[in-house]
């Protein structure tokens, strides 16, 4: 589990835990490949995830601006073709 205790921008790797101190920056990386190419959702405990407020979401990329305690739980990234699907977590938690 990454560990910041500043309030600075990190990024990680879907697949990584991750504790930050409020106001943080976070980016959540979900690198995928596969033909045909997926198409990449993202979820936020169980519930789908889009972009608005402080969240940003570009494909494989999920940023959380100012990450306050509301931020805190479980980003899952899925990614999905004609061939399968395949998901992955991250537990974020926010303290402060």
């Amino acid at each position: 589990m990454k560990s910041l205790t500043s309030r600075i921008s990190t990024s990680v790797t879907i697949g990584q835990n991750l504790d930050i101190l409020s106001l943080s920056n976070v980016t959540i990386r979900c690198p995928v490949a596969g033909l045909p190419k997926p198409v990449i959702s993202w979820s936020f405990d169980d519930r789908a995830l889009e972009h608005g407020g402080n969240i940003r979401i570009n494909g494989g990329k999920l940023v959380i601006r100012s990450a306050n305690t509301l931020d805190s739980g479980r980003y899952t990234c899925v990614a999905s073709n004609l061939v399968g699907q395949t998901r992955a977590q991250t537990v974020l938690t926010v303290i402060g």
